[in-house]
């Protein structure tokens, strides 16, 4: 099983081994200095299964093969290592949010892109 620590590099050492792009508008207006916003989390556990593949270190490879040591829907350890915005509420009417991010490194790309149409009520 992964311990706290190895967890923490690993999530720490995917950011920290690429390019990262991030971008965020609220109503058309730039939200500047996004990388300032990285955050780790403290360590957490969660039972809920996991997806067809865990993506790095100990737990590479198809979860069928409990590649973790860990049996699928029982508590293992988790943590997380992002970028998270804390915005005041929006006053009533409508908005946009956009943002899109992307990590470009030595062993492939991912990217993200999302707008959100909100209608805030009084």
């Amino acid at each position: 099983m992964a311990t706290e620590d190895s967890l923490h590099t690993s999530v720490k050492s995917l950011l920290d081994s690429g390019k990262v792009t991030l971008k965020l508008d609220i109503d058309g207006v730039a939200v500047e200095d996004l990388a300032a916003q990285r955050v780790e989390s403290a360590t957490f556990h969660d039972s809920a299964p996991p997806g067809p593949t865990e993506l790095w270190g100990e737990c590479s490879g198809p979860i069928r093969e409990n590649a973790c040591g860990v049996a699928v829907a029982t508590p293992r350890n988790m943590v997380t290592d992002g970028f998270w915005i804390l915005m005041r509420p929006l006053p009533a009417g409508k908005h946009e949010l956009h943002f899109s991010g992307a990590i470009a490194t030595a062993d492939g790309d991912f990217s993200v892109e999302v707008t959100y149409h909100l209608d805030v009520a009084p």
